[in-house]
Order: structure tokens, then C-alpha cells, then sequence
């Protein structure tokens, strides 16, 4: 698979596939190692957010964004510790800030997405290190209950971007002799449904274009999360109990 790292399910995707090979020191030093392949995390999870502003007309509050970009800064430099000289202090701390960092994702909803999709699959190498060095049957669980419990969240994003996606529009008007919508609701932005007084036929005009608009805005934002979800899905199998 080729991985972009500029953006961030390249990044995602590149330390997932590590774990999942069993290499996952190797690829994490891979993309925070050499000034050629140096990688900003705090800028990669950022990336995310002129999309979700654009598509969903929503803003990132500034606490929220400092959080976030504090939290980025300070995992990269505990892996970038952790790859120059691997230890357990190193591993639980990281262990830690994965976890916090997922469950900030998980509130943040649509301006989660990338942080979920980083911390995530750094919460996996940290167990993946772990499984390699002891090869226990307990670590070996955990990187797959961990991997499971990642895979079961994915979804919550998807309703958050159906609810939001949904509020972006107003019920159907009727003007004259036919009906519209708006966009945000905010009555400058009028969207023709249909001409004539078939409401029926104006409800479904509203909804397909609702659905499309809906589509095109799953591709762009979560199109990268499914790409890592794919790999976490691959490890929960790869580590889970024989069945």
C-alpha cells in the first residue's frame, strides 16, 4: 500500500502495518527518524481540520485545538526518545498519553477523526512493543482487545457525521409554487426542490440530496479512518485467540 506522510492516514496507516508485521519500532523510527522523513505529528493531525470546516462549516474551538497540538507535540517526543533508546518508563508514559489522546478524540467527534486514527495506532504499537519483547500471553491479548475496541468506536464517527450533516439543513419551505431549503439554515444559502405543491416529491428531492451531499463528505473525511481501521481490523485478527 502506498502511504502518503504528509497527511495523516499515511502516517496512520505506515505504524499500523509496522505493528502489524511485527516491526513496529522499525517503521515508527522509519517516519520520526531522519530530517528526510521527519514527520510533524501536531501538523498531521491538524491537517484534518480546514476539510471539516469547509465540509461541515464548523469550528474547532482554540482550547481544543491547543489540547490537541500540545498532546501531539509532547507523543512525538517520547517516540522519538522511545526509538533512540528503547525502555518500559518510555512505553507506559506513552501507554498513557495514547489512551488520554483517544478518549479527547472520541469528545472531539468530527475534529477527532485524525487524532483517533493517530493515537489509536500508536496505543497499538505501544502494545505491540510490548507482545515482542515478552511474547505473553496477557500482551498478546491486550494488542488485540485494544485493536477490537478501536474497530468498535469507527462507527460513532460515521453517526456524528450523519447528525451533523443532517443539521446543516432546514426542512422543506414552501415559496410561491414550489419548495426549497436552506443550507446552515441561515436562509442565504436556498436550495431549489422542486416547482409545484408535491411536497412528497420535495421531501425526496431533499433527502437525495442529502444523502449525496452526505457521501461526498464520508469520502473526504472519513475515507482516511476507514484506511486505518482496515489495518486495525488485520492485527485484532492476525493477534485474537485461535478460534
Amino acid at each position: 500500500m502506498t502511504v502518503t506522510l504528509s497527511f495523516w492516514p499515511g502516517v496512520g496507516v505506515a505504524v499500523a502495518t509496522g505493528v502489524l508485521s511485527g516491526i513496529g519500532s522499525r517503521a515508527l523510527d522509519a517516519i520520526l527518524g531522519g530530517a528526510e522523513q521527519q514527520v510533524n505529528l501536531a501538523e498531521v493531525i491538524q491537517s484534518i481540520i480546514p476539510q471539516i470546516r469547509q465540509v461541515m462549516n464548523q469550528v474547532l474551538r482554540e482550547n481544543d485545538r491547543e489540547k490537541l497540538d500540545a498532546r501531539a507535540k509532547t507523543v512525538q517526543v517520547l517516540c522519538q526518545d522511545y526509538t533512540n533508546a528503547p525502555n518500559e518508563h518510555l512505553l507506559n508514559t506513552l501507554h498513557h498519553l495514547t489512551v488520554d489522546g483517544i478518549s479527547q478524540a472520541q469528545r472531539l467527534k468530527l475534529y477527532g477523526i485524525s487524532a483517533y486514527g493517530i493515537f489509536g495506532t500508536l496505543n497499538l504499537f505501544v502494545h505491540g512493543e510490548r507482545f515482542s519483547a515478552t511474547h505473553a500471553e496477557g500482551d498478546r491479548k491486550n494488542l488485540a482487545r485494544s485493536a477490537k475496541t478501536l474497530v468498535e468506536a469507527v462507527p460513532a464517527f460515521t453517526k456524528a457525521l450523519q447528525s451533523d450533516t443532517e443539521k446543516r439543513f432546514s426542512g422543506v419551505h414552501e415559496v410561491g409554487l414550489g419548495y426549497r431549503m436552506y443550507m446552515d439554515k441561515d436562509g442565504h444559502r436556498p436550495i431549489h426542490l422542486s416547482s409545484g405543491l408535491d411536497r412528497g416529491k420535495a421531501l425526496e428531492k431533499r433527502a437525495a440530496y442529502i444523502n449525496e451531499f452526505y457521501g461526498k463528505a464520508e469520502r473526504d473525511l472519513l475515507g482516511g479512518l476507514y484506511q486505518v481501521r482496515d489495518v486495525w481490523v488485520a492485527i485484532e485478527e492476525k493477534y485474537s485467540d485461535p478460534a
